[in-house]
């Protein structure tokens, strides 16, 4: 008998999962249905207006202006020649251009910014290039009991962003 005979009596049916099989394919944990966030990988080049509703690594080179409403990571070897509006923008390459960020912008040491920054919190870590002007604004004012009802008041940097 061949493999694609029909001579077979019986049909063939699926065996039934066995209870350890089962107990293991309801503890897997459901597959995420978007990503975190995306990336302009390192040979991609990018010319006009990106806007980036989610979290955004720049890897490669853009050349226009980004408008990124979550976190803005732009890596080590990438080159832009942008204008820049953020909520959190964190500089690890080449920058040529303004950086307008709503919450806070953060030099790394590979960092080389020639442009004007707004924000209401900067770190420049030590080693990072920085030739402009800086705008320090308010922070934006938080909603229900966070920082306001504790007393904290003026600008300051997301946990985690300079140290």
């Amino acid at each position: 008998m061949g493999w694609f005979d029909s001579d077979s009596k019986t049909p063939t049916r699926p065996a039934a999962a066995t209870a350890p099989q089962q107990a293991r394919e309801t503890q897997r944990p459901a597959a995420r249905t978007e990503p975190s966030g995306s990336t302009i990988g390192r040979q991609v080049r990018i010319e006009g207006t990106i806007v980036a509703e989610e979290n955004l690594a720049i890897f490669g080179r853009v050349q226009g202006t980004i408008h990124a409403h979550q976190k803005l990571v732009v890596a080590a070897g990438a080159q832009l020649e942008a204008t820049i509006h953020g909520r959190q923008v964190e500089v690890a390459g080449k920058v040529a251009g303004d950086i307008k960020a709503a919450d806070a912008v953060l030099l790394r040491p590979s960092a080389q910014l020639a442009g004007n920054v707004e924000t209401p919190s900067l770190c420049i870590e030590e080693g990072a290039f920085f030739v402009g002007s800086v705008k320090m604004q308010k922070a934006r004012p938080e909603t229900g009991s966070g920082a306001a009802k504790a007393g904290k008041t003026g600008a300051s940097a997301p946990p985690g962003i300079c140290g």
